[in-house]
């Protein structure tokens, strides 16, 4: 057993009996519970009294969007972030934001937060034979100033009524029962926890807490081959910039992945690329052997730099579990299509959140409770977003020959490309000349692919689509997984 030192006082004796119960534990026992802790018995619930409705773990886009949305609903909210408060929102990604996320959203944004729009997007083949410009008022895409975005979307959140406490590293979940009912970590006033009726894991792909829940659904890691290692440069140019967004396939430099230049005004751009992460190439080395030496970047300077992983694969097959709800890129909600991530982000933590206070009402923040969140995200975003998944798995089989052909002949059209990122639908344009061109040169099999995918891709949307309530999910489970298995890309 523990002892208190004679000389230990409190700064209000309500805590004495609280902490004294806790230290009637055996301390071994105690610790089993929080091994990522320095020591497990100092992982008092300070917080003991204090209890929130709603613990945002990760002040990302997902996380604050989740924060101000349950905050104005009227629950109490705490945000924890890692990061010191004035550095949140800085992040290195694509700086790309579809101007129709907003529009759902309801989201103005201050002019200090972007430096200009995109009409359009360019998509070049391998050998750069090939272009196609796709201009649609759905894909206008705004260029974020990334920090000063991260810390709108954090003041609105607090303004609104969250709280948060930075610096703050969280180490694992604390459970009681099967509930996830709050976090253990560790910040500037040291070891502490914080205990919420709901945990949201917005904290990117280290989902620190999710990987510590004792159940599958919820805890299973991304596998490296659906995601993408990518690294991009802020520059300045002298004075060569595009209008549109321009996106370089090529399967031997960036093999399943990408690279880009997108257009952020005042003469500046954002250039990177992500390659599959089981790859093992090194995306900064690929950045300064095939993107430096490119025209538009002849004499530019450096502004800033990174890298970093991104999941791009379809969405987690639950999302929820017994006290915790999971959002953004810990919930792989990021398109596979093209790496894009923060519209997706911000829309599955406003359902998060919309679902919580439902839940909350209504007394029940078990799995089944909370189940509702799975439903509307898979019909608002996470049914495209599995069949653009087996589109990207497709296009990650295709050598650069095949991509060639098919873009050279327009198989896949412009306007089916605009469709597919829309709604997840392919549509076909194949021809009886393309099928005997794509016969006499001993490519028919690409070809039989594409419609194996095209029709994939409708079969995964509508089986998401009709995602189950709680007590069908383990046979949805088992179709998805069928025609996973079977299909032929």
């Amino acid at each position: 057993m523990w002892a208190l030192p004679i000389s230990f006082k409190f700064r209000n004796e309500q805590y004495r009996k609280p902490f004294l119960d806790l230290l009637s534990f055996e301390a071994s026992q105690y610790h089993a519970q929080c091994e990522r802790c320095l020591y497990g018995l100092l992982c008092f619930r300070s917080s003991i009294l204090l209890q929130y409705d709603l613990l945002v773990v990760g002040a990302g886009c997902a996380g604050c969007i989740a924060a101000y949305t349950a905050s104005k609903i009227g629950l109490s909210v705490l945000i924890l972030d890692r990061k010191a408060e004035a550095t949140i929102g800085d992040k290195v990604c694509g700086d790309a934001l579809g101007s129709h996320h907003l529009s759902l959203l309801n989201l103005s944004l201050p002019s200090d937060c972007f430096y200009s729009s995109s009409p359009g997007i360019d998509v070049f083949s391998p050998d750069r034979k090939s272009v196609f410009s796709i201009e649609d008022e759905s894909l206008r895409a705004v260029s974020l100033k990334r920090h000063a975005f991260g810390q709108f979307l954090l003041k609105r959140a607090i303004s609104a009524g969250a709280e948060l406490v930075d610096s703050f590293h969280v180490s694992c979940p604390i459970f009681e029962g099967s509930r996830v009912a709050g976090v253990r970590g560790f910040g500037k006033d040291g070891v502490r926890s914080y205990s919420a009726k709901v945990v949201a894991e917005c904290s990117g792909t280290a989902s620190v807490v999710r990987h510590q829940v004792p159940d599958a659904d919820i805890s299973r890691r991304v596998p490296r081959e659906n995601t993408m290692a990518c690294y991009r440069e802020i520059r300045r140019t002298n004075g060569r910039i595009t209008e549109h967004l321009q996106i370089y396939l090529d399967q031997e430099k960036t093999p399943g992945g990408y690279a880009w230049i997108f257009p952020l005004g005042d003469e500046m751009v954002n250039v990177g690329l992500g390659v599959k992460a089981s790859e093992g190439i090194s995306p900064r080395d690929a950045f300064f052997k095939y993107l430096a030496p490119m025209e538009i970047l002849a004499g530019s300077t450096f502004v800033n730099g990174g890298g970093g992983i991104v999941p791009t694969t379809k969405p987690m097959d639950s999302m929820v579990y017994d006290g915790l709800m999971v959002a953004g890129d810990s919930a792989s909600t990021v398109s596979p299509m093209h790496g894009g991530g923060i519209g997706s982000s911000m829309l599955s933590g406003k359902i998060l959140a919309e679902v919580c206070a439902e839940a909350l009402s209504k007394g029940s923040v078990e799995r089944k409770g909370l189940w509702e969140y799975n439903r509307r995200y898979m019909l608002a975003y996470g049914a495209k977003q599995a069949s653009l998944d087996a589109f990207r798995r497709f296009l990650q089989a295709s050598s650069n020959d095949e991509i060639n052909f098919g873009m050279a002949h327009e198989i896949v059209k412009p306007k089916d490309i605009l469709l597919a990122s829309k709604v997840g639908d392919l549509n076909l344009s194949i021809t009886e000349k393309a099928t005997r061109a794509f016969r006499g040169i001993g490519k028919i099999d690409f070809l039989i692919r594409l419609r194996n995918v095209a029709r994939l891709m409708k079969e995964i949307k509508k089986l998401y689509m009709e995602y189950p309530e709680f007590e069908g999910f383990s046979s949805w489970v088992a179709k998805v997984r069928a025609i996973e298995s079977s299909a032929k890309l």
